[in-house]
């Protein structure tokens, strides 16, 4: 659980989609670069507060996730093999997860792995910031965070990728997604999302 996000936002643990979402907008009227009132530090405190806000995010949707994609109501398409998230990590742009889940018969399987997909911002070119004017009628023009991607150069998306996984990639109980990792948009480079595996009897209901 990701506490300093939480903090960030003035959250408690455990906080809904819609609770993060509310927090940020409140943050972002106060200290958005726009507004002009703060200088680098409302700069600095919106950029926080927007990297908490992705990160929250995306750990609610991951925990979504937690029960097999079988459960009832759940809106991610439904794997083929149920599993549980145990874990992730980040090693500069590779993503490490860790899956627990039942080994189901046969040589091969299938499972279904939302990862978020990320592409340079169309707005700004993925540097994060643009030209704007300094009011309405000012022919004077200033670099401004970027309003579309929020200063990141990049603009995520979750999406889902459907993976065989073979008796070879069972036994050795890790796979290697290429570009299915974090992005930097300066370079245009993409990571790899690691995937580990982990065996069980059974899977845990709940968290």
């Amino acid at each position: 659980m990701n506490v300093r996000a939480y903090r960030e936002l003035n959250l408690k643990k455990g906080a809904s989609e819609a609770e993060i979402k509310a927090a940020f907008r409140k943050l972002a009227k106060e200290h958005h670069p726009d507004t002009g009132r703060g200088g680098a530090d409302d700069v600095a405190k919106f950029r926080s507060a927007y990297k908490a806000y992705r990160e929250l995010l995306r750990e609610t949707k991951i925990n979504g996730q937690k029960e097999f994609f079988g459960a009832a109501k759940v809106s991610a398409p439904v794997s083929p093999t149920p599993f549980r998230y145990d874990g992730e990590r980040k090693h500069g742009l590779d993503v490490y997860v860790e899956l627990s889940l039942v080994r189901p018969y046969g040589s091969e399987f299938e499972i279904i792995l939302p990862f978020t997909s990320h592409e340079a911002c169309p707005r700004c070119l993925g540097q994060g910031q643009t030209l704007g004017r300094l009011n309405f009628e000012s022919q004077i023009y200033r670099p401004q965070t970027c309003p579309k991607c929020q200063g990141q150069g990049a603009i995520g998306e979750i999406k889902y990728l459907t993976v065989k996984v073979t008796e070879q990639m069972a036994q050795r109980g890790k796979f290697r997604l290429r570009g299915a990792g974090g992005y930097l948009p300066s370079q245009a480079k993409r990571g790899d999302l690691i995937v580990s595996l982990r065996f069980v009897d059974t899977l845990p209901v709940g968290n």
